[in-house]
């Protein structure tokens, strides 16, 4: 029984030397695939950054789209707010009953026709 104790401490520590490593292997790998995943999340932080810059930029572009358009299409008064009363000069001048127009009182409605004539060739 001596030789069988020892066969199966030599195989317990055997197998407890191989366990050792494939657990150190284990945790190198578990490491490893930490630092992928750090990069990876890295990356990730970056391009979110990027993105967000990017949609910063975009709404800049849009507000000087709607302000160039505004500017464009837009009425074209070049009165402001600031400025009030100061062009009121016509309107202020002019009464309301000197505008109606003193028009020629008739029944009869006459139509102005004219028949056009063209020159050149006759049309058959």
């Amino acid at each position: 029984m001596p030789k069988a104790n020892k066969n199966k401490t030599l195989d317990s520590v055997g197998i407890m030397s191989q366990m050792q490593v494939l657990l150190s292997e284990k945790d190198g790998v578990i490491v490893d695939k930490n630092n992928i995943i750090q990069e990876k999340d890295d990356i990730i932080d970056k391009k979110s950054d990027v993105i967000a810059q990017q949609q910063h930029r975009i709404e800049i572009l849009e507000e000087y789209l709607r302000l160039a358009n505004s500017k464009r299409f837009g009425p074209s008064s070049e009165q402001t707010p600031e400025q009030g009363h100061l062009f009121n000069e016509a309107e202020i001048s002019s009464e309301p009953e000197q505008v109606e127009l003193a028009l020629p009182e008739t029944d009869e409605i006459k139509a102005l026709w004219r028949n056009k004539q063209y020159s050149g060739r006759k049309r058959h």
